[in-house]
């Protein structure tokens, strides 16, 4: 019997920097300050135009939680939170 290789997980590759329509956005990750995990998975803050996304997420959470705070730019909201 011969034993597979376990792959190792991928190293996430979503970028430092994005453009969304004429803005570039800075995109930060930053440690939950919340009580508990699950209040807010990021952050769009439109005077620093930057989307803060926390590091504890899994890569399906990353990915929705970035993909929302996008959203929430071309929607023209000014803070929000994901829930």
């Amino acid at each position: 019997m011969v034993k597979k290789k376990r792959k190792e997980k991928k190293e996430r590759k979503i970028p430092e920097r994005i453009k969304i329509g004429y803005q570039d956005v800075a995109i930060e990750r930053e440690t939950s300050t919340f009580s508990k995990q699950t209040d807010s998975y990021g952050e769009y803050d439109h005077r620093k135009n930057t989307i803060t996304i926390q590091t504890q997420l899994s890569d399906l959470d990353e990915a929705d939680t970035l993909l929302h705070e996008m959203y929430a730019i071309g929607q023209g909201r000014k803070r929000r939170n994901c829930h």
